[in-house]
């Protein structure tokens, strides 16, 4: 999705420090119970804040069932997962054999941990939503070479973050903001939602032509970003006039 040569340019540290808010929000905490068997034969469970379990059956004859069960049982457990001891070596030899020459470190850890999901012998309670990277590839994919997309966060109608990524052949190659504009004119602390136009005109005469633009309020970017399909959930709220969405090829990227 980012390119190994991606250029980055007048990203001061504020930019990276309210994206970095946005995009990596203290996590919630998480309590896994991993219950590890060699063809029904229990070898440990361990439990990421009890510690090891000794309540596990010895025998374990339906993994899937298991896990649903446990899972069910304690509403504080994030995640159960059971799994074969065989499992693992061949996860193992799936990882090792991916092709790392054209692929992004997202993309890997993407693919990854869908590979574990769906190695047999691997039962995970709750199962884990479906990732969006591949529509989010598709949507990079979209993007005519040289263009833009424009991503704005206000809080309260103040700019609170901003960032440019052009792209080509469907990956990121630039990662700018707003600051990139000063010297042509922009005063960011004039920046509002209902000033939007001046400022696409400005990216677009300057850093690339606009293919897509999001003008979005803080709390709502906040939601866009756990939703299980970010692009799906994105239309939505523009339907819902929750968000400002300026495309030219809004239908085609959506469909």
């Amino acid at each position: 999705m980012i390119s190994r040569d991606c250029q980055i340019i007048d990203l001061d540290p504020y930019a990276w420090r309210s994206f970095g808010e946005l995009l990596f929000p203290d996590p919630a905490p998480e309590r896994v119970l991993s219950i590890l068997h060699d063809g029904g034969r229990l070898l440990r469970a361990y439990d990421s804040e009890r510690g090891y379990r000794d309540d596990i059956p010895p025998i374990i004859t339906d993994p899937p069932r298991l896990a649903l069960k446990l899972s069910q049982a304690d509403p504080n457990l994030t995640r159960v997962q059971v799994f074969d001891k065989s499992a693992l070596q061949v996860f193992a030899a799936e990882v090792n054999c991916i092709p790392l020459e054209d692929i992004t470190a997202i993309g890997w850890r993407t693919q990854v941990a869908q590979m574990w999901r769906g190695t047999a012998g691997v039962y995970i309670e709750p199962s884990p939503p479906p990732n969006d990277y591949d529509s989010l590839c598709a949507f990079l994919a979209g993007i005519p070479d040289g263009n833009t997309v424009v991503i704005a966060v206000f809080d309260d109608n103040r700019l609170y973050a901003h960032v440019v990524l052009g792209v080509r052949e469907g990956l990121i190659r630039l990662v700018t903001t707003f600051d990139a504009l000063v010297p042509h004119g922009l005063n960011i602390d004039e920046v509002k939602i209902e000033c939007r136009s001046t400022v696409l005109k400005m990216v677009s005469e300057h850093l690339g032509q606009v293919a897509f633009a999001l003008f979005i309020a803080r709390e709502t970017f906040a939601k866009l970003l756990i939703a299980p399909n970010r692009l799906v959930a994105l239309q939505e709220m523009s339907r819902r006039k929750e968000v400002i969405v300026d495309s030219a090829q809004m239908k085609r990227i959506y469909d």
